[in-house]
């Protein structure tokens, strides 16, 4: 639920659940947060406006996910500052990865980088075999320079992730995900 700022769990079950929620994950959802496992209840912490939340792993109650922050309206702080527009509040799109664990009801943001970059709509994240992080920021508000309608990034997972490779995508075409493929032909597969 992208303009609710939440990631849902919905009892599925295969086309036999429920369809009921069964939590919300994100700024006045079911979970407490963690950063780096040390409580938190700064609410900038917490994804906002996000895109292509995607299941790294789960085994039982812990699941990690990476989200795409974008950032639109982002709740700054306690007194409920907002970020509206580029040039009032600093507007900053993130990767982010989260480890929620669901018989505790916490989130843990296990790892963030935040960007110098406000990509408004779309994006994408995953994580890659060898640990390291790839995202598309499409539309950054402020482009990195004129022609460039989208940037994707492969960064290491570290404290101060370093940026292994980046694509800038040119005017006028935007990315709205960016995928890793392993080949565009049957049986063979390219090496990253």
């Amino acid at each position: 639920m992208r303009h609710q700022s939440w990631v849902l769990k919905i009892d599925y079950n295969n086309g036999a659940g429920t369809g009921n929620i069964l939590w919300r994950l994100g700024y006045q959802g079911d979970f407490s947060l963690t950063d780096d496992g040390v409580p938190t209840d700064d609410p900038s912490e917490w994804f906002s406006f996000q895109h292509y939340p995607t299941l790294l792993s789960q085994s039982g109650a812990q699941t990690t996910l990476a989200i795409w922050d974008n950032g639109d309206n982002r709740v700054l702080n306690n007194s409920g500052e907002i970020c509206l527009a580029v040039g009032s509040v600093p507007c900053y799109s993130r990767a982010t990865i989260f480890q929620v664990d669901e018989g505790a009801m916490v989130a843990n943001l296990q790892w963030a980088d935040p960007l110098q970059l406000f990509g408004v709509w779309g994006g994408s994240i995953n994580q890659l075999s060898n640990g390291n992080v790839e995202f598309d920021v499409n539309d950054p508000a402020i482009p990195p320079n004129p022609n460039v309608a989208s940037q994707v990034e492969e960064v290491t997972q570290t404290s101060t992730p370093q940026v292994i490779w980046q694509m800038d995508i040119p005017n006028p075409t935007n990315a709205y995900r960016a995928y890793r493929v392993p080949s565009l032909y049957p049986g063979v597969s390219w090496q990253f």
